[in-house]
């Protein structure tokens, strides 16, 4: 019984209309498209990236004097 829906669920995915690239900058998805673009882009500059650049000095000015690598961290 299950085997059945799983056949019917594939063949009815199947029959969907596949999507491309270009459907990502049809009017109805160019909006969600640049929001998300532009977090990726905020979040390079915000994110851990930032973060992780600026751990040994902020280790060092909170008193760690010792010598670390990104291990302790």
């Amino acid at each position: 019984m299950e085997l059945l829906y799983m056949q019917d669920f594939i063949e009815t995915i199947d029959k969907l209309p596949k999507a491309g690239i270009q459907d990502l900058f049809s009017r109805s998805y160019i909006g969600p498209v640049i929001i998300g673009a532009g977090l990726m882009v905020f979040q390079q500059f915000a994110g851990i990236n930032g973060i992780l650049f600026y751990a040994s000095e902020t280790f060092v000015s909170a008193g760690k004097l010792t010598d670390f690598g990104l291990g302790d961290i």
